[in-house]
């Protein structure tokens, strides 16, 4: 088993703060670093493999920057044989819930397509975890 821990809190400034983490135990994980050119490079979208062969994600993170660091827009299009789901990220995602995941798209993801619409060079990582 291998833990991935998750820190996090939200603010409001001069409001509340509401901290959130939590620990998701895993079977092992995939972590991918992929550069998408712009939308009309030659490269603009890679497809990620989340998953060995059987089980479930049980938490997948994207964080899309240019090449300052700067939160960038990557579209998410989530697979699972003939089921997708299209997800438009801007900065990071986060879901650390199998549950969610499969409500999402159908029986939880097994691959990511990364598509970068915008005018510039972009980095994207992908962090899933599974259960067998």
């Amino acid at each position: 088993m291998v833990e991935i821990v998750v820190n996090a809190s939200l603010g409001v400034p001069g409001g509340p703060t509401l901290p959130l983490g939590t620990t998701v135990e895993v079977e092992s994980y995939v972590l991918a670093t992929v550069d998408l050119t712009e939308a009309a490079g030659s490269d603009p979208d890679r497809t990620v493999d989340l998953l060995p062969d059987g089980g479930t994600v049980a938490l997948l993170a994207i964080r899309a920057h240019d090449a300052k660091g700067k939160p960038a827009d990557v579209t998410a299009e989530l697979k699972a044989g003939a089921a997708t789901a299209s997800v438009e990220v801007s900065g990071s995602l986060l879901v650390a819930s199998e549950d969610a995941l499969a409500a999402i798209v159908a029986t939880g993801p097994r691959t990511v397509v990364l598509t970068n619409a915008g005018t510039a060079a972009i980095t994207v990582d992908v962090l899933a975890g599974h259960r067998a």
